[in-house]
This record gives structure tokens, sequence and C-alpha cells, in this order.
């Protein structure tokens, strides 16, 4: 009876730590692609930009690029940018038009930026941070 039992306690003893190691294998695998994308998010430095409009209702801010690379003669660069609810600093509706301010964005996907070239506002995806500019 003693060795029936200590057979079964064995046998659920090396079940569990069976277990235990393919969910740490598991869950090892699964965090080298989390941190990979956390490196992969490069935050931006912040862009000045005269703000054109603000719409609070569809969360959108429009702006007009002033200090990176110029635009075309005779063409304004304005860019409609989504702000979320999540984004920090100074609130959207607190931004008027044709305030200056330093807007943060999360850059797109397909932009590599290389080293010593500017980020431009059509590089931006969406507001991360408005902040008034000192």
């Amino acid at each position: 009876m003693k060795l029936a039992l200590a057979v079964i306690l064995t046998g659920a003893l090396a079940a569990t730590a069976c277990s235990r190691s393919n969910a740490e294998r598991q869950s090892a695998a699964q965090k080298p692609a989390a941190q990979d994308t956390a490196k992969d998010a490069v935050i931006p430095p912040p862009i000045v930009v005269e703000v054109v409009a603000v719409d609070p209702a569809a969360s959108t801010i429009t702006v007009r690029e002033i200090t990176a690379v110029p635009a075309p003669p005779g063409k304004v660069v304005e860019v409609s940018l989504p702000v979320p609810t999540n984004a920090t600093g100074q609130k959207l509706s607190a931004t008027k038009a044709g305030e200056k301010v330093e807007v943060t964005c999360a850059i797109k996907p397909t932009v590599h930026p290389t080293v010593g070239v500017p980020l431009v506002l059509t590089d931006c995806m969406r507001v991360i941070k408005i902040d008034p500019k000192s």
C-alpha cells in the first residue's frame, strides 16, 4: 500500500514538473517577441508645429510644420493627425488654432529614420503628446 502511494505521488510530481517546464518554455518563447516590438517602438523627438485647426469631435488636430524640412516653394505642408484620448501633455480641447506647439508622434511603421535625417510631419501616424512651445 505504501509503495503504491509512493508511485502515485512520484507520478503526479513528475507530471506537474513536466507541465510547468512546458509552460515556462512557451512563456519564454513569447517574451522575446514582445520585447522586440518594444525595442522597435522608437519615440522620435518632438516637432514644432503651428496649429491650423482643432476638431475635438473627430479627435484630430491639423498642423503646419514650421521647423524641419522646408515645404516646396508656394506649398504649405498641413497634416491632420488623430489625437487619441491617451495622448499626454496639453489637452486637445486646450489647443487653439494659431498656437505653436511641440508634437510628439508615433511614426509610421514603414518609416526607418537614419541618424541625422529629421523626422517630417508626413511620417507621423498619430499624436502621442502635445506640449506648448516654450
